[in-house]
């Protein structure tokens, strides 16, 4: 049955609370100044340039904000969807024709990624069971513009999962189901889970491990997955599959810790070309925070 991802976003409000965590004044000039240099110290850029990329990422937010949760028209998302293109397409759907068992489908909040995602799950089979790993539930615009964007493939009622809803075990379970496709996110900031310790940006810094370590107890591969915009195009790249009987050597944290880092390491490249498009641009301090690891 095939369904259509949805994502509750963190909160303008959450994540405000997220970047004041990170800086010690309570100034609000003064704490926009300190995200300001503490970015410009991580990324190695004149805090001046950073200052425009906190700009254009809270524009750019915007738009991805307003095709998600503003209702917008048949002509409008027909010309949006038009915009997106899947790199290497027909290498991609060769391969996922092959796949017969479930997978995990590991994304993260870069570039379109409300559309970009959905697409790749409106090319899966029609036979696949599809679920996605989210805080709330979706709105009415958001439901309206996928069925306008999607048609068919939109199912009113996506096998949405919530965190409040849904353990480690049930997802496992879910998961362990033959022919089924699981999507979450890899880059949540602090406060959302435990966090295992990577590098990023030449640093320690400490992302979510709930991924990994959910694909190693499921004993199903991983399909990361990246969204980006480039002028007026936004693409979809999907990286090989990560095997986790590949990374069985160590204990599970170890491998965990291993999984994380490759697919870290994907964010990581696109920051460095596109760290605008990312939605947790203003919170990159706080991963630098030491977590659970």
């Amino acid at each position: 049955m095939l369904s259509t991802f949805s994502y509750s976003l963190v909160s303008s409000n959450r994540l405000r609370s997220i970047c004041a965590s990170v800086l010690p004044n309570s100034s609000q000039r003064q704490s926009a100044n300190e995200l300001t240099a503490a970015i410009s110290r991580y990324l190695h850029l004149p805090q001046s340039e950073i200052q425009n990329l906190l700009n254009q990422n809270a524009s750019y937010l915007k738009l991805v904000e307003r095709f998600r949760n503003q209702r917008q028209s048949q002509i409008a998302l027909n010309r949006h969807l038009e915009s997106f293109e899947i790199i290497d397409e027909k290498e991609f759907l060769d391969f996922q024709s092959t796949i017969l068992g479930s997978k995990l489908l590991v994304s993260f909040h870069f570039g379109d990624f409300v559309y970009g995602n959905n697409l790749i799950a409106a090319k899966e089979c029609s036979s696949r069971n599809q679920y996605f790993f989210t805080q709330l539930k979706s709105s009415d615009a958001f439901l309206s513009n996928m069925r306008l964007a999607f048609g068919q493939s939109f199912k009113e009622r996506p096998q949405q999962l919530t965190i409040e809803s849904t353990g480690a075990v049930g997802l496992v379970k879910r998961l362990k189901q033959s022919n089924t496709s699981l999507l979450t996110f890899i880059d949540l900031p602090k406060g959302f889970g435990e966090r295992v310790k990577v590098q990023f940006l030449g640093r320690d810094a400490w992302f979510p491990r709930g991924p990994a370590t959910l694909a190693l107890l499921a004993k199903v591969p991983i399909l990361p997955i990246l969204n980006f915009t480039d002028g007026n195009k936004n693409y979809i790249n999907v990286f090989p599959q990560l095997y986790p009987a590949a990374y069985s050597k160590s204990s599970r944290h170890g491998s965990a810790q291993e999984i994380t880092q490759q697919l870290v390491s994907y964010l990581e490249r696109a920051i460095t070309l596109y760290p605008w498009q990312w939605r947790f641009f203003s919170a990159l301090p706080s991963f630098f925070t030491p977590g659970q690891d």
